[in-house]
């Protein structure tokens, strides 16, 4: 039964996620009327009812769901809604419409949209245990074998009709894509300076006279200076609550003084300037750090003061609030990606697009690289950062050029006797007048096969040069 513009079983949690679906189309219509997407979305918004910003994520499964009953729909007129596709006879309908969702190119034979069919993947097997739920409660045994037999179906073929080809997909994309652009650290010192003096200019406005633009501004500078500093993920610094700062950590004279007292002069220094914030992490899975220096707490500290002025609502429990005076946006707060971005293209950056949060972090990863940190700081590093260490070595930290291109040749040359050991100890690259043809027995001066290295340095030289977009590896 449908009440309004929605099934009658959708809970209030999910009526109020799906509040936010601008776009109102045949899919939407699907997800708000199907019982089981509904049996669905009220189970993601019970899961993430602690969680508001979670409803963008509850919308997108909902709407892929749509999607897909309407493209099974397309393709056999018998599943008109999403527990029609529980039955053996229906999974070839299946991978038709995940190729189809996917966008498969017959030619080059790979998807571009694999994350798309991923997720479909993932959502058939989450919604197939609340399909048997329900067959169960209203003792509907012979669905409930249909939907096992469709899983055997499911467990034994999609990974191969469908879990190949997306990984050749995503390999493919990656490769395409090219390098990963770090970002200069020129750029990192622009953005930084321009971020601590409009900070300070925003902070003496402020201090001066109560301006709701100067405000907004001192938060917008502040929130990402921290990013700048931590390298964290966007949404954990800009969900920041008040309660996370109110039990800020500080080491000197009258906090932790046994502590402080061991400490040297410099880490003394250290110490008064910084302080910790801790955070949740990723999926509520860690609790990790964050540290603001003494300029960062004062700016804090001025926000939270001007907050009742500045018209943020008391229920909204972020540091980094928005002023608003409706209800539905009452718990909003900063959103630091497009932040991040326009005040990279502000500060004159060289590279702006490469001053993103991600990108930040892999930049912060692979120095660990050029510092030959040990394993035990870098596992200090991926902890601080909320990674797992198999993920900062495997995703964060990129392969260096420098590495590949002159550190790797020279052993593959010398694997080819292209490099002799000095009597020093040094490796020399052999000159071909002297001694670069050498039979397999070791004697010297073979007639030789090729042109010499002038030669050849002459002909790439005046070579034609493919042309190209110019790539961007890898800076400091």
């Amino acid at each position: 039964m449908v009440i309004g513009d929605i099934h009658e079983t959708a809970n209030p949690l999910l009526r109020k996620a799906l509040a936010g679906l601008k776009k109102v189309d045949d899919a939407c219509s699907v997800l708000k009327y199907d019982p089981l997407i509904i049996a669905y979305g009220n189970m993601l918004a019970c899961k993430f009812q602690t969680s508001d910003h979670h409803g963008r994520q509850i919308r997108a499964q909902m709407r892929l769901l749509g999607r897909l009953v309407l493209t099974l729909k397309s393709l056999d007129s018998d599943i008109d809604h999403l527990g029609a596709l529980y039955h053996p006879a229906k999974f070839d309908v299946l991978v038709r419409a995940t190729y189809i969702l996917g966008k498969f190119d017959k030619g080059t034979l790979i998807l571009k949209s694999p994350a798309t069919a991923r997720d479909i993947g993932h959502l058939v097997k989450e919604v197939k245990k609340l399909w048997v739920l329900e067959c169960t409660e209203k003792n509907q045994d012979h669905l409930i074998d249909d939907a096992k037999k469709f899983m055997r179906s499911f467990k034994a073929k999609f990974s191969i009709l469908i879990g190949t080809t997306i990984a050749e997909s995503q390999t493919q994309m990656n490769i395409v894509k090219g390098a990963v652009v770090l970002p200069k650290l020129d750029d990192i010192r622009k953005l930084n300076a321009y971020l601590i003096e409009s900070r300070r200019k925003a902070y003496a406005s402020l201090k001066k006279e109560f301006q709701v633009s100067i405000w907004k501004q001192l938060a917008e500078f502040t929130l990402v200076s921290i990013l700048l500093l931590n390298r964290r993920r966007p949404g954990e610094l800009q969900r920041m609550k008040l309660v996370h700062y109110e039990a800020i950590e500080k080491i000197d004279g009258g906090h932790n003084r046994e502590v402080y007292s061991q400490l040297s002069d410099t880490d003394k220094n250290i110490a008064q300037k910084y302080s910790r914030i801790m955070l949740r992490g990723k999926k509520n899975k860690k609790i990790s750090p964050v540290l603001i220096d003494d300029e960062m707490e004062a700016c804090i500290n001025l926000l939270i003061h001007h907050r009742r002025s500045a018209k943020v609502s008391r229920m909204n429990p972020y540091v980094f609030a928005m002023p608003s005076e409706i209800e539905e946006e009452s718990k909003k707060s900063l959103e630091i990606v497009p932040l991040l971005s326009k005040y990279a293209k502000a500060c004159g950056a060289e590279i702006p697009h490469a001053l993103k949060s991600v990108e930040l972090r892999k930049h912060i990863a692979t120095v660990g690289i050029e510092m030959q940190l040990s394993n035990s700081e870098v596992e200090a590093l991926s902890g601080f950062m909320g990674h797992d260490v198999a993920i900062h070595k495997g995703i964060y930290r990129q392969r260096l050029p420098v590495n590949d291109i002159v550190q790797m040749s020279k052993l593959l040359e010398k694997a080819q006797g292209l490099y002799v050991e000095t009597e020093s100890g040094e490796s020399r690259f052999v000159d071909e007048d002297e001694d670069s043809d050498i039979d397999p027995d070791g004697n010297k001066n073979c007639a030789s096969t090729s042109a010499s290295n002038t030669e050849w340095n002459d002909i790439l030289n005046n070579s034609v040069q493919p042309r190209g977009k110019k790539m961007y590896y890898y800076f400091f």
